[in-house]
């Protein structure tokens, strides 16, 4: 049995050169502030979604995993909400009513983590990603002006990516 490990865009591990498991830096501080994370008491963690993908190509065959995660924790002075890969953080003082528009708005910027990845840092100095109006009693003209992925757009992270290669 004949073990590679590579480095490619984040830590890959190659097991006998017919399966590749990526699970990039990205996903590792992702991980990481999740585990801080439950470490706050006054705080809830839960899944929101889980993504599964599957690629097919003439030579492989590559299996996308992709759970996001909704933390409420007080954190007093700072944002009503925030995301970093796949996780949500969402001040637990926020009221109720405004919930269901910041889970929104937040998840928004989910789908930039996961369609431009690392570059998320950048493209928000380029792209529409932080809406210029807010209105807590409806949230879908922030969403009509924050950037959405295009139809089709290939997801540039995902938070585990199991690859078969065929040949």
């Amino acid at each position: 049995m004949r073990v590679k490990v590579k480095v490619d865009n984040g830590w890959c591990w190659v097991y006998n050169g017919s399966m590749k498991i990526e699970f990039g830096l990205m996903s590792i501080l992702s991980t990481a502030l999740l585990a801080i994370l439950m470490l706050i008491p006054t705080g809830s963690i839960s899944i929101n979604t889980i993504d599964l993908s599957v690629r097919i190509n003439s030579d492989s065959v590559s299996l996308g995993f992709h759970p996001t995660f909704i933390c409420h924790a007080d954190t007093d002075g700072l944002p009503l909400g925030a995301c970093f890969g796949n996780v949500v953080i969402v001040n637990a003082n926020v009221p109720d009513t405004h919930m269901p528009r910041l889970i929104d708005h937040e998840s928004r910027h989910l789908e930039h983590w996961k369609a431009l990845g690392e570059f998320t840092w950048v493209a928000r100095y380029i792209l529409t990603l932080e809406p210029s109006y807010v209105d807590w009693r409806n949230s879908s003209i922030e969403l009509a002006e924050m950037w959405k992925p295009p139809h089709g757009w290939p997801d540039r992270w995902c938070w585990l990516r199991v690859k078969y290669c065929l040949i």
